[in-house]
């Protein structure tokens, strides 16, 4: 008999009605496994790779148990084992006993075939691969954790560091980033844009991922956003969240520069100007983070009325980095308009 929380993850296994193993976990990665073994329990740790596949297993004083090193898609390649765990490739549970194939979820993975033994329940979403395939035919830079969706390693890190940014400092400009690479995670083949802002930061982003960060909810959250991602999808709003994650992508901002002063600018792609401050040295990546987004429509002149009437509200460019008035003299009637429509941030 097996017990699992809401989201899916097995945290204790019944043998004969008594406990036999409970699991650990760090946020949504499972770190650990106290199992009884003869009469007492022991605690044994997982160590995992990018994907999330065991590589070594060891007990509480780093005593190493069992190594494992696979093939491109599950097979085992070669094995060292004292202390064995069934929990080996992508994290998943080999079904030893009786089909030697991984169980994930919505059906099974055979490593020796090299593909899942059953149709992908979502194959419409990916015309013109087999809906046998696994990760797109690409295992190292692809997972498909519940058997039905496929998602890069990158793609859960930069959204569990978005979602880190938005917690840490909820200002609109990390919620644009944060729903920005959520769309992105739900669509196949489209990489999430925070990949490029997080650049400098992947390998905190892949131990963020796999728990290790002091912050572990930050990898269930990420585990939430792009299951919401999928919901929304499946239920026929992705074109609505679409549509919400280019809004806020359209209008003015304000970031912190390298000087100290404050820069205003409107773009009708915020993140993408940001990085292309970031670029040229004019602001830090933790600044770009940081900046404060206030969607407009109306096009560019609409951007820009909305551009001058902060400059104006901050004391006007002599106390900002600004070094021009985006509204000369020849539009100053252009302020007198009523206040440009601004985009509903929900």
């Amino acid at each position: 008999m097996y017990l699992y929380t809401y989201d899916g993850r097995l945290v204790r296994e019944y043998l004969n009605n008594a406990t036999q193993r409970d699991f650990l976990y760090a946020g949504s990665q499972r770190i650990g496994v106290s199992e009884k073994i003869g009469a007492a329990f022991r605690l044994h740790y997982f160590i995992t790779d990018h994907l999330g596949s065991t590589r070594s297993f060891i007990d509480s004083t780093g005593l190493v148990k069992a190594t494992y090193n696979y093939y491109p898609f599950g097979g085992t390649r070669t094995s060292t084992v004292t202390t064995d765990t069934k929990h080996r490739y992508t994290g998943k549970e080999l079904d030893d006993e009786d089909i030697q194939q991984y169980y994930y979820g919505a059906r099974y993975l055979n490593g020796a075939t090299q593909c899942f033994n059953s149709v992908d329940p979502l194959a419409a979403k990916y015309p013109g691969w087999s809906p046998y395939c696994y990760a797109l035919a690409n295992p190292v830079r692809n997972m498909d954790t519940k058997g039905e969706w496929v998602e890069t390693a990158l793609d859960v890190a930069s959204v569990a560091l978005s979602y880190r940014d938005f917690h840490n400092n909820p200002t609109w400009g990390n919620a644009g980033w944060l729903a920005l690479d959520a769309v992105s995670a739900l669509l196949p083949l489209v990489p999430a844009v925070g990949i490029i802002r997080h650049a400098g930061k992947i390998d905190e982003a892949l131990d963020l991922v796999k728990g290790v960060e002091k912050t572990t909810d930050a990898g269930r959250a990420a585990d939430k956003a792009i299951d919401a991602a999928k919901t929304t999808e499946r239920t026929g709003d992705a074109a609505e969240a679409a549509r919400s994650a280019e809004a806020s992508k359209v209008g003015i901002y304000e970031v912190q520069t390298n000087s100290g002063k404050t820069y205003v600018g409107q773009s009708g792609n915020i993140p993408a100007r940001i990085q292309d401050h970031i670029a040229s040295g004019k602001v830090t990546s933790s600044a770009g983070a940081s900046a404060k987004i206030t969607p407009v429509r109306g096009g560019k002149t609409a951007r820009e009325i909305a551009e001058q009437k902060r400059i104006d509200a901050l004391g006007g460019v002599k106390n900002l980095e600004n070094v021009r008035n985006p509204v000369g003299e020849k539009r100053k009637h252009l302020l007198e308009r009523e206040e440009p429509s601004r985009a509903d941030p929900n």
